[in-house]
């Protein structure tokens, strides 16, 4: 994962930069899914700013980037919204899991059993 990047905070929430088929692409994460990322995980987002927010959920937005806009062509920046962050899991338990499991990677550099 790169995380050299620059990361922007602007009006509409946080650009950044993700590598999709060997091109870097811009992507704009907007504050509304910050703050849907915050509320799945029992988090109070009302007064962190979206730097903050994106700082705390990078490790899983980039790969949810990278995912949702895999090889197809966009627009730029790509826009990840609410909507899209939800339907790349079926479910909460399972957006629940992946965020577990990003955690832990980035913590430790490999994959370990989240706790029930």
């Amino acid at each position: 994962m790169d995380n050299t990047t620059p990361v922007r905070p602007t009006p509409d929430g946080v650009t950044f930069s993700v590598n999709i088929g060997a091109h870097e692409r811009e992507c704009l994460i907007s504050r509304e899914a910050l703050d849907t990322l915050s509320q799945l995980k029992n988090i109070d987002s009302s007064d962190a700013d979206t730097l903050e927010l994106f700082k705390a959920f990078e490790t899983f937005i980039r790969p949810v980037a990278q995912s949702i806009f895999g090889g197809a062509v966009h627009q730029t920046p790509l826009l990840l919204t609410s909507e899209n962050l939800k339907s790349a899991y079926r479910s909460p338990m399972e957006f629940q899991s992946a965020m577990c499991m990003t955690e832990l990677v980035s913590q430790t550099g490999a994959r370990k059993n989240c706790a029930p």
